[in-house]
């Protein structure tokens, strides 16, 4: 399997010159976090996240455009780059996503952590048939970093950016999830008229929120995620008190690890 099999070959994308506000539309609809940049000829010349653009909406100096505000120097792969490969790029590096580009650097396609999980989990369904089996417990964050509804969308972002986590969990009385906080609601509270700026005023309700208990296999788990295009996933009890935090790298991890990804193309490949 190549990275031109999960790739999605039709990728959105920005020009320089388009606006920060852009870009945050853009991510919302298609459900995505990140967003490669390319000029008038097609060709790859930057990266925008989430936390750009949140950094772009706090900053003193007000960036408006993308060019302003993006990652110039991204990473990329060509398209017969084995899976194998691309996942240790990623593993190794710590990315979220890969723009996917020709020889002459033109933007062909793009790929992130969550499109990684599908095909690792149809190899961890037929790893379980040997008796392999790893639940969201063996590899969730046992002390996940927490919020509550009093507390700022600015303290939550400057927090976020810190820890560098995408995500916070609100709680309530007793430890129970009462909310989800993630970049997007960040950004949407920063831009909107009212600016929503305390937690419980931005964040999504728990009613809404898609939780997962500790003995949930982690491959029914990477399914909600990439399905859903979620990031992290709050791990409750089923009296809904939080006791954990899966995210898609964790998963992307914990699946890579248990489907033993052999390193002979590695060795050949990078002289690793």
């Amino acid at each position: 399997m190549r990275i031109k099999d999960i790739m999605n070959s039709k990728p959105f994308f920005l020009y320089g010159d388009d606006p920060i506000i852009a870009a945050s539309q853009q991510m919302k609809e298609a459900r995505i976090r990140s967003l490669p940049v390319v000029d008038e000829e097609n060709k790859l010349i930057g990266l925008i996240t989430l936390r750009e653009i949140i950094d772009s909406v706090l900053s003193a100096t007000t960036k408006t455009s993308i060019k302003e505000a993006m990652i110039t120097t991204p990473v990329s792969v060509v398209p017969d780059l084995p899976l194998k490969a691309a996942i240790k790029i990623m593993l190794t590096n710590r990315y979220g996503c890969l723009p996917v580009v020709s020889e002459d650097g033109t933007l062909i396609g793009f790929v992130a952590e969550v499109d990684f999980l599908k095909p690792l989990t149809d190899l961890a369904r037929e790893a379980n048939n040997s008796g392999i089996k790893m639940y969201v417990k063996d590899v969730m964050d046992l002390k996940p970093e927490t919020l509550k509804e009093t507390e700022t969308v600015l303290e939550a972002s400057a927090f976020m950016k810190e820890e560098k986590v995408r995500a916070l969990a609100v709680l309530g009385w007793f430890g129970k999830l009462t909310g989800l906080l993630t970049q997007r609601e960040v950004i949407e509270a920063l831009l909107a008229e009212n600016k929503k700026l305390l937690i419980k005023d931005a964040m999504l309700p728990a009613k809404q929120v898609i939780t997962v208990l500790p003995e949930t296999p982690i491959e029914e788990a990477s399914e909600i995620m990439y399905t859903n295009r979620f990031n992290s996933l709050p791990v409750c009890n089923k009296g809904k008190t939080l006791l954990g935090f899966a995210t898609e790298t964790s998963l992307f991890r914990a699946m890579n690890k248990l489907v033993k990804v052999d390193d002979e193309f590695y060795a050949q490949r990078f002289g690793a």
